[in-house]
């Protein structure tokens, strides 16, 4: 018990009893199944079968007239396999689309080779393929024919962000030029213009003390500008003078705004200050509205218009320092063109710096591409713009060869129109795809009744091959079609048909008893190992660890403890006892003989529930101990079996004592306790209520009706095992006429029996049906007799043809002293010993 536990796994264990439960169920419906057939066999012919199949019912005759009705019209269906089901493998409708699919397509629909197709849908839309491809050609046919520069592609290499910032920048500089009606492109720059120079001098970065000037005066002049447009009064008039003789009224006009703005008033009386008599021509000469200059508003007018004079003088000759004449115009108009070149001069400035910004961010992302002269400018616009379509056709070629994977994959089962759509989308063919996807979606309805039509042909062929076998051979004959509609009934019909075959085959009985007990025989052995493995899933499940401890402390001290006769011997009966005290709760139940329970059991009262003595006859008075264990016993024996040998020669002082121990019990109460008495035989006469076992399950039937008419009269003995037809005779008599004995005591013998002994055994071992199948002589005398028939047998019979040791037979008997072999051992025996040695006990 102790190693069933530490070789035990409960999962394992509960997952094959669940599992020898389903087969037992499994092995029940088969035996159940099997014995109604049987029986259907054996009242054929006025048993009411329940329907055997669909409108097929009634007693033999019935069932006889109906198939013979439907014979004419449902004989064109093949017999069907015996596992066939009860209802055909396809309905009405399904046949029937099973006939219109290959009446559709052709019989080829019936080849098995299915190509694969998929879904349509699965596919990019046409509209989508169209659309990608129409985005690719436009991105290529942008780049045009122009070779594209190695700076366009090193551009297109940094990526949309970093391209996105160069565009900002030169898309400033554009607008910059745009705005003061300049062109971006150099190209379209003229050679002799102005702005053309202060561009090509800001880029290379030339002149720029001499731009800076012109810059400078123009922001003065502007202010100036700025000045006398803010003042109330709209109109000077100033003389024609020389440059010189401006240049000094400027002075004294200026001189004479301070003498004001200091003194707060304009002193024309005498005496007058210096500073008018130096300003006596301004005041008198220029005109302010008309009229002469009488206050500082007016003086302040003037020489604001003297001043900006100056700053056109000082302008149009920086302007000729850089090559760009200003013609000899009025001082207003020459004013206007001089403030007009300064807001392109700033156009063109801010251009520049942007263009600077653009050498310095293709220099910070790698690119030292030099940005110093128009033509160079030109390369890096027109590398940005082909940089950019670079991208959109490297955009556009990703989206399209995303488009490309989106295809499902080649097949080497696949479809024709499969390869064309994808041969279309490689050639960018817009308008062949979506012919492609069109064919492709024809194929996918076409696979897909080559499918529907491989499942339905699959389910007819699985479960009746013959006739699937005909419809291929010939499914466009017109008969099919009427043939599928009435499929069930034909199917029923052939059934019922089977049905009468079958039970008026001959010797079906006998086929269906050897069917049943092969089941019979697998069901028992599979009830005994559940049994088995329930008893083990019990017991272990409810064992502890003190258990187990104990159980395995009394396996080692009865295997140390021997017969028990030395000390040692005797010290280990005692630690068996221990640990059977821990141990017993362990075990549901315990079988030991009496000498074991003896040593190893406590007496202590009520140990076990119940004690259960079988063979009860054959134990003596020692098993009294028994009644101590349990509060209650089942004793099971037979009065007529052989009771104990008892040799010993005290049994007058055995009796003595037994008459002074028990001196207060009657004398017929002591009459069962005798050193040949037993347990079943004292306990009989205690108890009276017997329970009479009248079944027996090992006997042939005329040895066990022999045994009971010799021992049990009144109460018969039934037999329950059944045997077959193939048994060997049980039981023969063979009368020795010319028998006779010669010799005394164990010099006796009997040669005439000993040789029809002999000749008997000579016979059988040449009998085919006791091949494999051992033999055994049981001689009721020692001495003479035996060494004779041992040495007839050895003269007559050939041992080493005749022995089988690989197959001892169902029925050896072990003879003591001697193996079991076909060669006959040969036994003698005491007359006293052989009494009811064979006989079933009840």
């Amino acid at each position: 018990m102790a190693h069933l536990n530490a070789t035990t796994n409960l999962d394992r264990l509960q997952q094959r009893i669940d599992d020898q439960q389903t087969q037992r169920h499994q092995l029940m419906a088969e035996q159940a199944q099997l014995q109604d057939r049987l029986r259907q066999v054996r009242e054929v012919e006025w048993y009411v079968h329940p329907e055997i199949a669909p409108g097929y019912r009634g007693r033999l005759d019935d069932i006889v007239q109906a198939v013979e009705q439907g014979a004419a019209e449902y004989q064109w269906l093949p017999p069907l396999d015996v596992q066939a089901a009860q209802v055909p493998p396809l309905t009405t409708d399904e046949a029937e689309r099973l006939w219109l699919l290959v009446t559709q397509h052709g019989p080829g629909i019936l080849d098995a080779r299915i190509q694969y197709c998929p879904d349509p849908a699965m596919l990019p839309d046409p509209t989508e393929v169209s659309r990608r491809i129409t985005e690719l050609h436009v991105a290529e046919e942008a780049v045009g024919r122009e070779p594209v520069t190695p700076l366009a592609h090193e551009l297109a290499d940094l990526g949309d962000e970093r391209l996105i910032v160069l565009e900002a920048l030169l898309d400033r500089a554009q607008q910059a030029l745009q705005r003061v009606g300049l062109s971006a492109d150099p190209d379209s720059w003229q050679a002799d213009a102005w702005s053309t120079r202060a561009l090509q001098d800001g880029i290379a970065q030339r002149w720029q003390q001499l731009w800076d000037s012109i810059r400078n005066a123009s922001q003065r002049a502007q202010q100036t500008h700025d000045e006398i447009a803010a003042a109330s009064f709209l109109e000077v008039e100033i003389p024609r003078l020389s440059e010189s003789e401006e240049k000094e009224l400027l002075i004294a006009g200026r001189n004479l705004e301070q003498h004001v703005l200091r003194t707060g008033r304009l002193n024309t009386r005498w005496p007058r200050p210096a500073v008018v008599k130096q300003a006596r021509f301004l005041l008198e000469q220029c005109r302010v509205e008309g009229m002469a200059p009488a206050g500082r508003e007016h003086i302040t007018a003037v020489v604001r218009h003297l001043e900006m004079r100056a700053h056109a003088r000082t302008l149009r000759g920086r302007w000729a320092g850089v090559g760009s004449a200003v013609g000899q115009d009025t001082a207003e108009l020459m004013t206007s063109k001089l403030l007009d070149r300064a807001v392109v001069l700033d156009a063109i400035d801010t251009c520049v710096e942007v263009i600077r910004q653009v050498h310095a961010t293709l220099l910070a992302d790698g690119i030292p591409t030099p940005v110093t002269t128009p033509e160079q400018w030109r390369d890096v616009r027109r590398a940005t713009a082909q940089a950019r379509q670079l991208l959109h056709i490297r955009t556009a070629t990703q989206r399209f060869q995303e488009l490309l994977k989106s295809l499902p994959p080649p097949h080497p089962q696949g479809v024709d129109e499969l390869q064309r759509a994808a041969d279309a989308v490689a050639a960018r063919d817009a308008q062949a795809y979506a012919q492609a996807v069109d064919a492709l979606a024809a194929a996918y309805q076409r696979e897909a009744d080559r499918r529907e039509t491989g499942k339905l042909f699959e389910c007819l062929a699985e479960a009746h091959p013959e006739l699937a076998k005909d419809f291929a051979g010939d499914p466009l004959a017109v008969h099919w079609r009427s043939r599928f509609a009435v499929l069930p009934q034909a199917w029923a019909w052939r059934q019922a048909q089977d049905f009468l075959d079958t039970h008026l085959l001959q010797g079906r009985e006998e086929q269906l008893e050897g069917e049943l007990t092969q089941i019979q025989a697998r069901l028992h052995d599979l009830v005994e190992q559940l049994v088995c493995d329930r008893a083990a899933l019990h017991c272990v499940s409810r064992m502890t660890t003190k258990h187990k401890q104990a159980l395995a402390a009394y396996a080692s001290a009865v295997a140390n403890a021997g017969q028990g006769t030395t000390e040692y011997g005797k010290r280990h009966q005692r630690h068996a006892r221990s640990a059977m005290q821990t141990a017993q709760g362990a075990v549901p139940a315990w079988i030991m003989p009496l000498n074991r329970v003896a040593e190893t059991i406590s007496p202590e009262p009520d140990s076990f529930d119940v004690v259960i003595v079988d063979e009860a006859s054959q134990v003596g008075l020692d098993g009294l101990l028994l009644l101590w264990l349990a509060p209650r016993i089942i004793v099971v024996g037979d009065d007529r079996q052989c009771a104990p040998f008892y040799s010993g020669s005290k049994h007058d002082r055995i009796t003595q004592i037994f008459d002074e121990r028990m001196a207060g019990l009657e004398p017929w109460q002591r009459e069962g306790f005798d050193p040949k008495s037993n347990l079943y035989e004292l306990l009989q006469s205690r108890f009276t209520e017997v329970i009479r076992l009248t079944e027996h399950f090992r006997c042939m039937p005329e040895i066990i009706k022999w045994s009971s008419m010799q021992f049990y009269p009144d109460n018969q003995l039934v037999l329950l095992r059944q045997h077959g037809s193939d048994r060997l005779p049980p039981l023969k008599v063979v009368h020795v006429p010319e028998g006779h004995c010669e010799g005394r005591r164990d010099k006796l013998i009997n040669r005439p029996e000993a040789e029809a002994v002999v000749n008997e055994l000579h016979r059988l071992t040449q009998d085919p049906t006791y091949a494999d199948r051992s033999i055994g002589v049981i001689i009721l005398r020692h001495g003479d007799q035996t060494r004779l028939v041992q040495n007839l047998v050895d003269q007559r019979i050939d041992v080493s043809a005749t022995r089988t040791p690989q197959h001892p037979g169902r029925h050896t008997r072990a003879v003591p002293g001697r193996p079991a072999r076909r060669h006959p051992p040969v036994d003698g025996r005491r007359r006293s010993q052989r009494h009811r040695r064979d006989r079933p006990e009840p």
